[in-house]
């Protein structure tokens, strides 16, 4: 194995890792025990969004990462290209990757300012689909993650 495909790899596992840590610290941990501390879901949507300020970006630029490197390692596979198996998953981790992405990009750019502006009755129904969503992306990171165990173990 040559330095910049190990380089490439470790990038990519550590962003990844660090990116399904996070979206399960949100999922499990600060959107389910979170909300006990406050007295009012609106006290805690105000403290979720001061939390969260400026985390899209830091998101975006590790899913450009784990794309970039993610197509480096394919591009350093020459060995593989011909093996429609290892396509097919190749395949189907580009999708999750895009899937998480676009969901994401729903969450930031639409979900998130619904919840920057709800008040009283309109806040459960935003967390409840604001769960179902990240739970869509932690599944979808997480068949990444499966996908990559499996292809470089072929």
């Amino acid at each position: 194995m040559e330095w910049i495909e190990l380089i490439m790899r470790a990038v990519h596992a550590v962003v990844g890792a660090v990116w399904l840590g996070s979206i399960y610290f949100s999922l499990m941990v600060l959107h389910r025990q979170s909300p006990e501390l406050f007295d009012t879901l609106q006290e805690f949507e105000e403290y979720v969004t001061g939390l969260s300020d400026g985390n899209r970006w830091r998101v975006m630029s590790a899913v450009g990462t784990t794309g970039v490197t993610g197509l480096i390692l394919m591009a350093l596979s020459t060995e593989n290209l011909g093996d429609p198996v290892w396509l097919a998953m190749m395949g189907a981790k580009i999708a999750a990757l895009l899937a998480t992405f676009g969901v994401f990009c729903y969450v930031s750019w639409r979900l998130w300012p619904e919840r920057v502006f709800a008040v009283g009755d309109e806040i459960p129904a935003l967390q409840r689909r604001g769960t179902i969503l990240r739970a869509t992306m932690f599944t979808f990171v997480s068949l990444s993650f499966i996908l990559g165990i499996v292809v470089h173990a072929m």
